[in-house]
């Protein structure tokens, strides 16, 4: 049985469900998951698909049965956050309270954690209130709040800040954070693609992208730096920026070729800048763009270079393959509509 036991809280999840299986098929750790239902058929597939792990039932917001689970863990992963396209849902206070939580109990007396990964993710580094530019981001960077959003963007931002607050404070625990963007790939187990999906529901008729760069990942990638992040030490101490920036219509190229044939309206082109004009001048009130207006027409870059140190390969996968499995898998999923052309990769 080996000696280092990890937690991945949110392992049911569509990246800790991938985390977990890596950590699983490392051979190295006794891994143990958290989940809010270790009854449900999602808990069962990852039962299957990673033999030996135990799963915890346990709720973010709630102390109860925590200390149990954090006895003799070294190594926290901490991907368990919500995320999904609902402008009405705080993210804030799940992510923010949730994130404190784990944190506390990694100083408890029965834990002895030596390291403690943080899943963030790239809206905490130029998003809200930051005006975007045409120039290289790094680590260094962040996204900036008034402090009373309730936004997933904010949820991110204020958690990893806590995080590294806490981490002055306690510096006999490595610390560092992972920032993907956009996570895209077939998942684990059936149903958990969270956001991504709600993305594809307003693109798979959309036919138009807006001008914008988008930083889009696998979720294997993401998985991976993960894993290889553990007792790195060029990991300690540092926002592993994991991402590929890309035009947003470049995201969905293969897509579109594969699934457009097929009945799908895949996006094809960026929306004409008349149209883009239009919609500002005179759709004030119902501008489906004015969420991204300080991402448009902005040439931004990204330093990921710590990311693709900590990558098998030493480069990103191909995210347009990645974006067809996914397809693929949650139309067989019934998570989008089957068209009438529509034809399974076994036909």
């Amino acid at each position: 049985m080996p000696d280092d036991v990890i937690l991945i809280t949110g392992a049911t999840g569509y990246l800790g469900s991938w985390v977990t299986k890596k950590a699983v098929d490392t051979g190295k750790y006794t891994v143990r998951g958290t989940t809010r239902n270790a009854n449900s058929s999602r808990a069962k597939a990852l039962q299957e698909k990673c033999p030996g792990i135990n799963l915890y039932e346990l709720d973010l917001l709630n102390d109860e049965g925590w200390a149990e689970a954090f006895a003799g863990v070294s190594i926290v992963i901490h991907t368990a956050s919500p995320f999904n396209m609902d402008p009405n849902f705080d993210y804030v206070t799940p992510a923010l309270e949730g994130t404190k939580r784990m944190l506390r109990l990694a100083k408890d007396a029965r834990a002895k954690v030596r390291q403690f990964i943080f899943t963030s993710s790239l809206v905490a580094l130029n998003y809200g209130d930051t005006k975007l530019e045409e120039r290289m981001y790094t680590e260094d960077d962040w996204s900036k709040f008034k402090g009373d959003e309730k936004t997933y963007d904010a949820s991110k931002t204020f958690a990893e800040r806590e995080v590294w607050k806490w981490a002055k404070a306690n510096p006999d625990i490595s610390i560092c954070t992972v920032n993907p963007g956009l996570i895209v790939g077939a998942p684990l187990i059936s149903g958990c693609t969270t956001g991504t999906l709600d993305i594809w529901n307003m693109m798979y008729e959309a036919g138009y992208t807006p001008p914008t760069n988008l930083s889009i990942c696998t979720v294997e990638d993401i998985a991976e730096v993960h894993i290889n992040a553990i007792d790195n030490e060029i990991s300690k101490n540092h926002r592993i920026l994991c991402a590929q920036i890309v035009p947003t219509l470049c995201a969905f190229e293969q897509t579109a070729e594969v699934f457009n044939p097929m009945g799908y309206n895949f996006p094809t082109a960026p929306l004409p800048d008349c149209v883009v004009c239009f919609l500002f001048r005179c759709c004030c009130c119902i501008n489906p763009l004015q969420m991204a207006k300080n991402q448009l027409y902005v040439d931004w870059k990204l330093d990921d270079s710590l990311a693709r140190k900590l990558l098998r390969k030493g480069k990103h996968s191909d995210f347009n393959a990645a974006c067809v499995e996914m397809t693929y898998q949650i139309i067989e999923d019934g998570l989008l509509p089957k068209k009438n052309g529509y034809k399974s990769r076994k036909n």
